[in-house]
């Protein structure tokens, strides 16, 4: 599912064919987004207690109408993109019961989760951050904007399962900034194009690689000895994160974080099976992965 920039302003404003009446029609609207939109990695996939699904959508169509307004080609001039994420902001700080479906959903999940504000709103911080994108200059910058831009998605996770606490926190982040960064070099041959360089300055500098190097693949050795650095560190962070695993209680969440980190790892295998080529290609999945994900899900737990 696509939205035009004026179903964007529309669903941010709760006007035209998006004004809704209440909790029921927004939380509707909310699942069916979820439901309806592609991702790697499930979406209040069948662990996640019934109960709770619904405002696991929530909080992903909050994320999702975000993140199309930032980065999506939608028509959206780059200023009408920041005033909007900075309406979206300024409508989740007040709590007032609006017309919009993302926010009378978001504002019910804060009050169900007994979450603040402030964490939805560090996703508006990265997407603003998309909106006007600089390329990162060290592994740092990385992990400062997975704070905003995937951290909290983990935390709201756990708050989903009642689990969210310093210990779960910290291990949590850390999967995240893990999944981000697998992301971002799988997408690899998607984002170069499009002059979203995610790989740090410092790591192409060591390596001798010139922006220009990315565009023309002219150096496929160097390009390897880059993807061997990314990978490993990206590799640290998920060693790191499974000790979440130690940490929740709830084996519905286990399960989850389990298969979760299992999928995210063969990607991440199969990015480093094609190091070499991840300029102009990326890495799938396919049903032949499916037992290596057990085995691995099955290991975790």
């Amino acid at each position: 599912m696509t939205f035009s920039a004026q179903q964007l302003r529309d669903i941010v404003h709760g006007t035209g064919e998006y004004k809704v009446q209440g909790i029921q029609e927004a939380m509707r609207f909310c699942t069916h987004l979820a439901k309806s939109h592609y991702e790697n990695f499930p979406v209040g996939s069948l662990l996640v207690p019934r109960n709770k699904r619904s405002l696991v959508h929530a909080a992903y169509a909050f994320a999702r109408i975000g993140d199309d307004i930032a980065d999506e080609d939608n028509g959206l001039s780059p200023d009408e993109r920041i005033f909007l994420l900075k309406s979206m902001e300024r409508s989740l700080k007040e709590d007032v019961y609006t017309s919009s479906p993302i926010f009378i959903a978001i504002h019910h999940v804060m009050r169900e989760l007994n979450i603040p504000a402030e964490l939805p709103a560090r996703l508006l911080v990265a997407f603003r951050k998309d909106a006007a994108f600089q390329q990162p200059q060290s592994f740092q910058d990385i992990e400062s904007y997975c704070h905003y831009s995937a951290n909290p998605v983990g935390e709201l996770v756990l708050a989903v399962f009642s689990e969210r606490n310093a210990n779960t926190i910290r291990y949590s982040n850390a999967v995240c900034t893990a999944l981000q960064m697998t992301n971002f070099w799988q997408d690899l041959s998607r984002d170069i194009p499009r002059s979203r360089v995610y790989i740090p300055a410092q790591v192409l500098n060591k390596h001798n690689v010139t922006i220009q190097d990315l565009y023309s693949d002219s150096k496929n050795t160097s390009i390897s000895h880059v993807m061997e650095e990314l990978i490993a560190e990206t590799k640290t962070h998920f060693e790191l994160g499974k000790n979440l695993l130690d940490f929740v209680t709830s084996k519905r969440l286990r399960w989850e974080l389990a298969f979760t980190i299992a999928g995210a790892e063969t990607v991440l295998d199969g990015v480093e099976n094609i190091a070499s080529k991840i300029l102009y290609t990326r890495p799938s999945l396919s049903a032949k992965h499916s037992l290596s994900i057990l085995r691995r899900t099955l290991s975790l737990v």
